[in-house]
């Protein structure tokens, strides 16, 4: 009786202890973050961009070539080195070349023959060229219109020292003289190399091109008085205080002075001598192409006097020479 009361029990215990369990719970969270960044989007940057190589090019301030009556603007950047192209000027021809020479570029004007025509002059040149460049190629002249004026162009391929050059030949004809502008690219990859950088230059060269009235050029005086410079009674007087530099400075005015048709003038010293007034004079033998017969001029290093070109002659600019 005693055993069985104890498993009455025992089952009603267990019966509480059923009815009393129940479900514990969590504070409740949220799953997102406490801290959420802002949403922002990665862009890729873009690759500067490189320039082109006709974007370097810069010209700088014109340039006069009095003996050829034209004037241009010389190439100071053309890559992106910045170093400028090589300027060499003789009389009435001007080139251009980079460090390494594989651009190279000439100006030149000459006097035209009565009646020539743009094709006249194109015709002439091209036959020095042949005779002076092996193995030379040309297309046919096609028409070319400039700000200076219209002429003609012919493209070119050469072989120069076993390379093979690519370039271009432009010909206006204009104030009774015969223009040129060529250019030329010689190297492993020469028509890379014309392409992109020696047509540009070329076409800027070509853009600069102006042709000046006699009016226009910086030119010096001619003497009135005939006897002057040809007589060591009226010499020219290039005369500073200090006789130091006297001969510099007549022959500054010598590399100065110009034939007729702004010929270069060759000059030789001769021994100096007296005039009938008892001055010693410098004499200097004078010559320039297509000179009838040299003369002589005569100079004073001891007295100056404004400077002018004697009669027969001109002159490349304003004579470089100060006054004492």
């Amino acid at each position: 009786m005693r055993a069985t009361f104890r498993l009455i029990s025992l089952l009603l215990l267990l019966s509480l202890l059923a009815a009393c369990q129940y479900q514990t719970t969590l504070p409740g969270r949220s799953e997102a973050p406490i801290y959420k960044p802002p949403q922002v989007q990665t862009s890729t940057p873009s690759p500067t961009a490189t320039p082109e190589p006709i974007n370097y090019i810069q010209t700088g301030s014109p340039l006069q070539v009095s003996a050829g009556m034209y004037s241009f603007e010389p190439v100071t950047v053309w890559d992106e080195s910045g170093v400028p192209l090589a300027i060499n000027i003789k009389d009435t021809r001007v080139t251009l070349s980079n460090a390494e020479e594989s651009l190279f570029f000439s100006l030149a004007s000459e006097p035209a023959p009565s009646g020539s025509t743009s094709q006249v002059c194109l015709d002439t040149i091209l036959q020095r060229m042949v005779a002076d460049i092996s193995d030379i190629d040309y297309s046919e002249p096609a028409p070319l219109a400039t700000q200076a004026g219209t002429g003609l162009q012919v493209q070119l391929q050469a072989k120069v020292f076993s390379q093979t050059s690519i370039g271009a030949l432009q010909v206006i004809q204009a104030n009774q003289r015969c223009f040129s502008l060529l250019g030329l690219a010689t190297s492993e990859d020469s028509s890379s190399l014309w392409e992109v950088s020696g047509a540009p230059i070329m076409s800027r060269l070509q853009e600069s091109v102006r042709f000046l009235e006699a009016s226009q050029l910086m030119y010096c005086d001619v003497a009135k008085d005939a006897s002057y410079g040809y007589s060591p009674e009226n010499p020219i007087r290039t005369g500073n205080i200090n006789l130091y530099d006297g001969r510099t400075r007549q022959e500054t005015y010598l590399l100065t002075l110009r034939g007729p048709n702004y010929e270069e003038v060759f000059f030789t010293r001769l021994s100096p001598e007296f005039n009938e007034l008892g001055m010693i004079v410098d004499p200097y033998r004078i010559e320039y192409a297509g000179i009838p017969q040299a003369v002589v001029l005569y100079f004073d290093m001891n007295s100056f006097e404004s400077l002018f070109a004697p009669q027969g002659f001109t002159c490349e600019a304003a004579f470089p020479i100060s006054a004492p």
